[in-house]
């Protein structure tokens, strides 16, 4: 929108302004809370991970809340403007926008609910030596994966202890199986500190929320060498609720915007000045 159309609208260059500046404002809170939460879900470029999915729940909050902000601002636009010229301009812009909108939410909550159907791909392996390791991510590169729970099996005849820790803490230990050991223990990360694996038996650790990082499995035993099976079962991060919130929050709402700014397009098209 040019200054000079809105030279004889003076009422209506403060709303536009007000707008602007209020949308501002909250595109830069998003932009420092989403550069907060990648940095808190352990955003790293080695190994590459990019914890999008906190951020993209975020994206949607804030534009749900510009987008009914926007519905008030059309209407105040639309009740106190003067040219309709400018007027029908504002409603164009402003279906253009909730048809933009509605598209992405449409297949946002697509994307959302398959990613619960789709299939996972569980990550296994074997450990052994005085003390086995084994290092994991717990996302995926998008984050869009993580660890729902961690099976240790044991196919010896000694009991083993397996513990989940950091790498930070696996570093600080001493970073080698020999130095690990016990000590682990100390850094250990489940409840409870460690699990008992029964000779020729597993265990299953369900996880509710790991951070996404690397981690290390640690498994050792009062007697000797150890070998073992683990599997790492993934689960979706978003959540078949999250995708429910999201269609039932931003479809409605750009649907509604996209309606009316539709109509009062009709409405100032039918005006004498556009015959």
């Amino acid at each position: 929108m040019k200054a000079k159309d809105l030279e004889n609208d003076p009422r209506l260059a403060r709303i536009l302004r007000t707008k602007s500046a209020l949308f501002g404002m909250e595109e830069a809170a998003l932009v420092i809370i989403a550069v907060f939460l990648l940095l808190l879900n352990g955003f790293s470029l080695r190994p590459p991970l990019f914890p999008i999915y906190n951020v993209v729940l975020i994206f949607f909050f804030f534009l749900l809340v510009m987008s009914v902000e926007r519905i008030f601002f059309f209407r105040l636009s639309m009740r106190y403007g003067r040219r309709k010229g400018v007027m029908y301009l504002i409603a164009r812009r402003v279906m253009r926008y909730s048809v933009a909108i509605l598209v992405l939410s449409i297949v946002a909550s697509a994307l959302l609910f398959a990613v619960n159907f789709m299939p996972v791909f569980n990550q296994q392996g074997t450990v052994s030596g005085p003390v086995g390791t084994a290092s994991f991510q717990s996302g995926n590169f998008l984050a869009l994966y993580s660890v729902g729970s961690v099976t240790v099996s044991n196919p010896t005849g000694s009991n083993l202890t397996f513990v989940i820790v950091t790498q930070g803490d696996y570093l600080a230990s001493g970073a080698t199986p020999q130095a690990a050991n016990e000590s682990l223990l100390i850094y250990s990360n489940l409840a409870g500190g460690n699990d008992f694996v029964p000779a020729g038996g597993s265990t299953t650790v369900n996880i509710v929320t790991l951070p996404d990082a690397v981690y290390y499995i640690v498994v050792f035993s009062g007697s000797g060498n150890v070998q073992a099976h683990y599997i790492l079962q993934m689960k979706a991060s978003p959540s078949i609720f999250d995708a429910f919130l999201l269609s039932c929050g931003m479809i409605p709402v750009s649907a509604y915007l996209a309606v009316v700014s539709k109509a009062n397009m009709s409405f100032l098209r039918s005006e004498t000045i556009f015959k």
